[in-house]
């Protein structure tokens, strides 16, 4: 009796162990995201690089996409990284639509791009179902979608304007969306509008924000070099 007791504490021990590090092992965000770089690449193909780059990383990290695992999954009770990838697919909605709606259309009168619009409506699925698509296969078709149509890139069935109106169409959302996640974390200073729950959420988030603004932002210095230059 005595022996069997000793085999499952030693059991319950090592599942234990195997949980804590597979839950610091989901835990552990990307490093800072690097912009393709070559300056002789179609207009365009840097912007789409990046974000191509900023969701693959989150669906190739260990445990993947982790905002829609299930309870039994340890991540399930860690929301450091979900709410970081959260963020993260924020700021990618933002820019799958700019790049849908204007980046791409010389006019508004022009037709959208089957894969621009292919890959908004994908990033636009809920970020939490784990089946019927999960998540991840919905995003996966995003990235696919966006690249079908950086290989199109630089011939005539796709085209990239980097102009500074599109310019400006692509940041002010993203002002936006710095200014929304700045005011949340000041709020963390009165508990009685956070709780001490939300804050390490809303921290995380932030901080997923800010992840995928640095790699837009390189990306833009980028393609929009021209007009960043003369402006």
């Amino acid at each position: 009796m005595k022996t069997q007791k000793t085999l499952i504490s030693i059991i319950v021990v090592l599942l234990l162990i195997g949980f804590v590090t597979i839950a610091v092992l989901q835990s552990r965000r990307p490093s800072s995201p690097v912009p393709l770089a070559d300056e002789n690449a179609p207009p365009g193909v840097t912007t789409v690089t990046m974000m191509i780059d900023l969701m693959e990383t989150q669906l190739g990290g260990f445990g993947g996409w982790i905002p829609n695992d299930i309870f039994l999954s340890p991540s399930f009770y860690l929301d450091n990284l979900p709410s970081f990838q959260l963020g993260v697919l924020q700021v990618l909605r933002h820019d799958s639509r700019v790049l849908r709606d204007n980046l791409t259309r010389q006019r508004t009168s022009d037709a959208v791009h089957k894969d621009t619009d292919l890959a908004y409506s994908a990033f636009a699925n809920d970020p939490h179902k784990w089946a019927f698509p999960s998540a991840e296969s919905a995003f996966g078709r995003g990235v696919a979608a966006l690249k079908r149509f950086r290989k199109q890139l630089g011939t005539k069935d796709a085209s990239f304007y980097p102009r500074a109106d599109n310019l400006v169409q692509l940041l002010e959302p993203l002002v936006s969306e710095l200014g929304a996640v700045t005011t949340v974390l000041l709020s963390a200073r009165n508990p009685e509008k956070v709780g001490w729950m939300d804050v390490d959420d809303n921290f995380y988030f932030a901080q997923g924000v800010g992840y995928a603004l640095l790699g837009t932002m390189q990306a833009v210095r980028q393609d929009f070099r021209e007009v960043v230059t003369d402006k």
